[in-house]
């Protein structure tokens, strides 16, 4: 996996040299619906791994502008599984590109045995509508356009993407945290501000599936914090481990870098000292390295971050 990143962030890095990527693969074929692209994305709902995260990749390049790329994963996702919306979101690229690629690129390598979960809310209504429907990729969809042309450095952004997860990282120890009943009330609200506060924005959707319960939901982050808190466990255990990047920082059309890393997640949830549910995720995030003003000695300097994007589930196990 290092040798792809490695090699991934090779290309990217010629690229820039012809220009940067904000600027290539501006193609008016690129112009696909909102519409379209949410039901795309709403089509790896019950699909194969295999199509979910070639559709996934495929999304990513879409939103970056890179359409020959994003053409060839939705063509490869296509082979898996000859779903109507992908079919649709096709046959309107190429009508604009007057051309179909059939390149087949290969789906990102399966990652590494580990443990980790999404967790199940017990005794909690359904929200009446999930119109916040957007998932990992529609990160440069919902973010405000900069107008920065800040480049970085291979080892800069290197830096940047270790930063990013770092964050998942802490927002795993922030979800055990808010989900023990043990933690006094004050000290997980608290901790829900910090979670939140790792994310670009209070609107990013976190996916929830469960094995009990087939098909997945999506709840903005502050109300997948609140029903985390009230899940019908006296002890909760979250693992989370071999966290990888599956497409390294690419710079969007708004101006800011986006990334996505894959983790995999293992839930328990105890009554009576007894594991009462258990699970084993696969899960992909968004990184977003953005810019922000931070005044200095009554100056406003222009600094970056990386934050959290959408978290979206893959693939679900029963956990042991």
């Amino acid at each position: 996996m290092k040798i792809l990143i490695t090699r991934i962030a090779f290309c990217y890095s010629i690229l820039f040299l012809l220009g940067g990527l904000n600027v290539m693969g501006q193609s008016s074929f690129c112009d696909v619906q909102k519409e379209t692209i949410q039901n795309v994305l709403d089509s790896r709902k019950g699909n194969s791994v295999e199509y979910s995260e070639n559709v996934t990749t495929g999304i990513a390049f879409l939103l970056s502008s890179e359409c020959d790329s994003a053409l060839n994963y939705f063509t490869a996702a296509l082979k898996v599984n000859q779903t109507p919306s992908l079919t649709k979101l096709i046959s309107d690229m190429s009508k604009g590109s007057g051309v179909v690629s059939t390149t087949t690129p290969s789906a990102p390598a399966p990652m590494a045995t580990s443990s980790n979960e999404n967790k199940e809310v017990k005794n909690t209504p359904e929200p009446a509508s999930n119109t916040a429907s957007h998932s990992t990729e529609t990160a440069s969809l919902k973010n405000e356009r900069t107008t920065s042309n800040k480049s970085f450095t291979e080892e800069e952004l290197g830096a940047f993407q270790s930063k990013g997860l770092m964050k998942v990282k802490k927002l795993m120890d922030y979800l055990e945290v808010i989900a023990q009943k043990s933690t006094p009330q004050t000290t997980a609200n608290s901790t829900i501000e910090s979670a939140i506060g790792l994310f670009d924005s209070e609107n990013r959707v976190v996916g929830v599936t469960s094995t009990s319960r087939p098909g997945g939901r999506e709840y903005p982050v502050r109300t997948y914090l609140t029903r985390l808190r009230m899940m019908n466990y006296e002890k909760v255990v979250i693992e989370a481990a071999a966290f990888t990047y599956v497409r390294s920082f690419v710079q969007g059309p708004d101006g800011n870098y986006y990334g996505i890393a894959r983790f995999r997640q293992s839930f328990t949830g105890y009554r009576e000292n007894k594991p009462l549910y258990s699970d084993v995720t696969t899960k992909t995030v968004a990184v977003v390295l953005k810019p922000y003003q931070k005044a200095i000695e009554g100056e406003s300097i222009e600094l970056w971050d990386v934050f959290l994007g959408d978290i979206s589930v893959q693939s679900i196990d029963k956990g042991n």
